[in-house]
C-alpha cells in the first residue's frame, strides 16, 4: 500500500523536474545567443570584436664592472676627517667579519665590483577591441609578465627584491605568489567619422612626437580633430598623472582637504602642407602640487616644441627643439655640520632650459641607409656643491615623462643594461652614426657607433672616491659605445631579434657615479617574437 500511494507522486516530481530544467536549458541558450550576437555580429563592414597582441620569449647575457648608478651620498662633505674615519672603520670591520666567518669555515662575504648575468623571460601582450557601432568603440589591453624563468614573485613588502630583474614576476617552481596581470589600456573611443572628429577618455598612451617630452600610459582624455582640406590636424588632452587626494594624513577619519595631484594638459597642431614636409608644434603643462615622492618637488612647468621632418628621395632629416621653463618647489633641509637635519625648508627654483634633437639619413641603393643623430639638453648633471641637484640652476632641463632610446646601453629602454633612461638625461648628449643593411637578403642588420657626452662637467666637490685627493679630475666625456643588432622575419607573424652592445666607461661617468672603477658594459639578447 506505501508503495503504490507514493509512485504517483515521485513521477509527478520528476516530470515536473524535467520540465523545468527544459525550460531553464532553453533560456541559457537564448541568454548566451543575446548576450553572444551584439559582440560577433557585423554591422556593415565593421567586426564587433577585435584582437591582436604578441608573445615573447627573451634570453639575455649581461656584463659589467662599471657602476650603473651612484652608491655614496650626494650631500655635502660636512666633516671630511670624520667621514674617511668613519669609512676606515667600516672597511677594517668588514675584514674582521670576513676573517671570522673564514675561521669558521663559512662562504666569503665579500663579493667582487664585477658581474656576469645569464637569465630569461617571457611576456605576452593582449589587446582586445569593443566595437559597438561606428560612432564608439572601447579597449581593453593587458599584459602578464614579464615572467622570469625561476624567479620569485614580486613581493609587496620588498620591491626591491635581488630575485626580480626589471618588471618582473613569478616563474620559481612551486611558488604561492601570482603571476603579475597588469592592465596596459582601458579606454572609450566616441567618434564622429563624417567630421574627423575623435574623443578618447580612459587609460590610454599619451605620446609627444618621438616621445622626446612624453610617452607614458595615463588616465585622461584627449580630442583630435583633423581638417583634412588643410591638411592639418589639432590635438587637445589633458592627464590626471597623479592623485592623493583620498589621504588621511593626520588619521582624523576624514580625507585632507588640499588637493595634492599631478595634472598635465596639453596641445598640438600638425601641419603637412607639402607632401615631402611636416611640421609639428605643441605645449606641454604640468602642475604639480604632490611632495611625496622620492624628489619632494612641486610647481609648473611647461614644454614649447617645434619639430620639423623633411623628406626627399635620396635623404631626409629631422630638426626639434623643446623649451622647457617654469617654477618649481625642492626639498633643501637644513644641516649642521654633521650633516644632521636641523630644519626642513624648500628653495625655489626658476627653470629654463632646453632640448635639441637633430637627424640624417641618407639613402642608398637596396635598403641601405646611413644616419646621424645628435640628441640632448642644457644644464650640467649631477649636483652641485650644496647637494642641490644642477639640473635646478644654470639653464637646467626638467623632464616630464620622455621614453626612448638611442643606444643600447647609455640611453635604454630594452630591458638590459641601462646607463640612463631618457628622464635623466639632465646636461647629457648622445651622438652617434649608424648604418641599416640587409644581410643574406634577409635580415634587417644595424651597426652602430655612439659617444656619449655632458654639456657640463660634473662638480667634483661631494664625491668621496673620484676626487682630488685620489688625483682624480672631472670631465664631460663620459664614455663610447658600439652596437650590433639583427632582426630577422622569419614568417609573416614571427620574428627573431638581436641586440648587442659593448661599452666604454670614461672619467665623466665615474665623476657622475662617484667611482674609482670599471671599465666596461657587455650585452647581448635574443629575442623570439610571435605576433598576431
Amino acid at each position: 500500500p506505501v508503495s503504490t500511494t507514493t509512485r504517483p507522486v515521485t513521477v509527478t516530481a520528476d516530470v515536473e523536474v524535467n520540465r523545468l530544467w527544459e525550460k531553464v536549458k532553453y533560456s541559457i541558450i537564448f541568454l548566451i545567443i543575446s548576450f553572444s550576437y551584439p559582440i560577433f555580429a557585423t554591422e556593415g563592414n565593421t567586426i564587433k570584436l577585435n584582437y591582436s597582441g604578441s608573445f615573447r620569449v627573451r634570453s639575455f647575457l649581461l656584463g659589467r664592472d662599471v657602476l650603473l648608478n651612484r652608491q655614496t651620498p650626494t650631500e655635502p662633505i660636512y666633516d671630511k676627517e670624520l667621514e674617511q674615519q668613519q669609512r676606515s672603520e667600516a672597511v677594517q670591520q668588514l675584514f674582521t667579519d670576513e676573517i671570522s666567518q673564514r675561521i669558521l669555515g663559512n662562504p666569503s662575504l665579500i663579493t667582487p665590483n664585477k658581474e656576469e648575468l645569464q637569465f630569461h623571460d617571457s611576456r605576452v601582450l593582449l589587446n582586445v577591441n569593443f566595437i559597438t557601432s561606428k560612432y564608439f568603440d572601447a579597449l581593453w589591453g593587458f599584459q602578464v609578465g614579464n615572467l622570469l624563468f625561476g624567479g620569485r614573485g614580486l613581493s609587496a613588502t620588498d620591491r626591491d627584491s635581488p630575485y626580480i630583474v626589471g618588471g618582473g614576476s613569478g616563474g620559481e617552481i612551486r611558488q604561492t605568489s601570482a603571476v603579475n596581470l597588469q592592465t596596459n589600456f582601458l579606454y572609450i573611443n566616441a567618434k564622429i567619422p563624417q567630421k574627423s572628429f575623435t574623443a578618447r577618455v580612459g587609460l590610454q598612451l599619451f605620446t609627444s612626437v618621438k616621445g622626446r617630452v612624453l610617452f607614458a600610459r595615463g588616465t585622461g582624455f584627449r580630442m583630435t580633430k583633423d581638417f583634412n582640406a588643410y591638411n592639418l590636424g589639432i590635438e587637445l588632452g589633458g592627464i590626471r598623472g597623479r592623485d592623493r587626494l583620498f589621504y588621511d594624513g593626520d588619521n582624523n577619519g576624514f580625507n585632507d582637504t588640499s588637493p595634492v595631484s599631478l595634472n598635465i594638459y596639453y596641445w598640438k597642431v600638425k601641419l603637412n602642407l607639402v607632401p615631402n614636409i611636416r611640421h609639428e608644434l605643441y605645449s606641454y603643462y604640468s602642475q604639480d602640487s604632490d611632495n611625496t615622492d622620492a624628489q619632494q618637488e612641486t610647481g609648473i612647468l611647461f614644454w614649447h616644441g617645434w619639430f620639423n621632418e623633411f623628406n626627399f628621395r635620396k635623404y631626409s632629416f629631422v630638426l626639434h627643439g623643446v623649451l622647457n621653463h617654469g617654477r618649481v618647489r625642492s626639498s633643501n633641509p637644513l644641516r649642521d655640520s654633521s650633516g644632521n637635519i636641523i630644519f626642513r625648508k624648500t628653495d625655489r627654483h626658476a627653470i629654463k632650459g632646453g632640448l635639441f634633437d637633430a637627424s640624417f639619413t641618407y639613402f642608398f641603393p637596396r635598403k641601405r641607409t646611413l644616419s646621424f643623430i645628435v640628441i640632448g639638453t642644457t644644464g650640467r648633471p649631477g649636483y652641485e656643491a650644496d647637494g642641490v641637484e644642477s639640473s635646478y640652476r644654470g639653464n637646467g632641463y626638467r623632464h616630464l615623462y620622455p621614453d626612448f632610446g638611442i643606444s643600447n646601453v647609455a640611453i635604454d629602454w630594452a630591458g638590459g643594461y641601462a646607463l640612463f633612461s631618457a628622464n635623466r638625461m639632465n646636461g647629457l648628449y648622445e651622438v652617434g652614426s649608424y648604418f641599416n643593411f640587409l644581410l643574406f637578403n634577409r635580415i634587417e642588420a644595424t651597426v652602430g657607433l655612439y659617444q656619449l657626452r655632458s654639456m657640463l662637467s660634473p662638480h667634483i666637490e661631494n664625491n668621496r672616491e673620484f676626487n682630488l685627493d685620489n688625483y682624480k679630475k672631472t670631465s664631460t666625456y663620459f664614455g663610447d659605445e658600439a652596437n650590433l643588432n639583427l632582426r630577422w622575419n622569419v614568417f609573416s607573424d614571427f620574428q627573431l631579434i638581436f641586440r648587442s652592445a659593448h661599452f666604454v666607461a670614461r672619467d665623466g661617468l665615474k665623476t657622475l657615479n662617484d667611482t674609482l672603477y670599471g671599465k666596461f658594459i657587455n650585452e647581448a639578447f635574443l629575442t623570439a617574437q610571435l605576433q598576431f
